[in-house]
């Protein structure tokens, strides 16, 4: 069903979200992404809060949040079909945690590119209460991601 990808690259999709009133969602003080994914050929690997981790098209992912920036990441080769395989179908992390079985966006992608956790943040401002009791345990934001790329050698395609 999914053919392998054509060319070595992996590419991550940093996404803004928006609300029923078409505001933007922000869940970190310096960033306006919400949600990334990894590119797998020309399909997108993501974990979806009500669906887990599933492969969506380029139209449905843009259907589903608008990606203002796409990074090229260095690669010796593209992901293979086996190994996205083992995160297919797996649930949506609600409590980000990293060691669970379960993935949130920036997890999963994390972990694809043998990124290492670090202390996580969660705003006062942006999270609920709930959220609190997860500040400073290890995972991966977003932004986090993004500043992990950024000081290196990467093409920006947005």
């Amino acid at each position: 069903m999914f053919a392998s990808p054509a060319f070595a690259s992996i590419q991550v999709a940093f996404i803004k979200l928006y609300n029923s009133r078409g505001e933007l969602i922000r869940l970190e003080k310096d960033s306006p992404y919400a949600h990334v994914a990894i590119s797998y050929g020309r399909m997108w690997l993501h974990a979806h809060p009500f669906r887990g981790v599933e492969l969506l098209s380029d139209q449905e992912m843009r259907q589903w949040g608008e990606i203002s920036e796409v990074i090229v990441v260095s690669a010796t080769r593209s992901l293979s079909y086996v190994e996205i395989q083992k995160y297919l179908g797996r649930p949506y992390d609600r409590t980000y945690s990293w060691n669970n079985g379960a993935y949130y966006c920036s997890e999963l992608v994390a972990k694809i590119l043998g990124i290492k956790p670090r202390p996580m943040s969660f705003d006062r401002q942006y999270w609920p209460p709930f959220f609190e009791k997860y500040n400073g345990q290890l995972g991966v934001s977003p932004r986090q991601l993004l500043m992990t790329f950024r000081p290196r050698s990467c093409q920006h395609l947005f």
